[in-house]
């Protein structure tokens, strides 16, 4: 999802951000010009160079330059009236 803010994260060139608990496969995020900034919901990426993202069971998906909020994926339990993040 893009994002328009500011974003004053570390400079890394490999981030994951997100996990499977089952599978123990994660999605990695690869660019030689990344900065990474941590939320509550998930990240904020600013590719300054094309990137892409990796995981175990599907090809890579290339990322152009920008700025990327990554969040996780919640459900609603409506019987039980709780929400809950997304497992694999």
């Amino acid at each position: 999802m893009p994002f328009n803010g500011t974003v004053t994260g570390e400079k890394q060139t490999k981030v994951t951000v997100g996990w499977g608990e089952v599978t123990g496969h994660t999605h990695d995020v690869h660019c030689d010009d990344m900065r990474v900034e941590k939320t509550p919901e998930g990240f904020i990426l600013v590719l300054g160079s094309e990137g892409r993202v990796t995981h175990q069971e599907h090809k890579d998906i290339v990322l152009a330059p920008g700025t990327y909020l990554v969040k996780h994926e919640r459900e609603m339990d409506w019987m039980q009236k709780t929400v809950r993040q997304v497992v694999d």
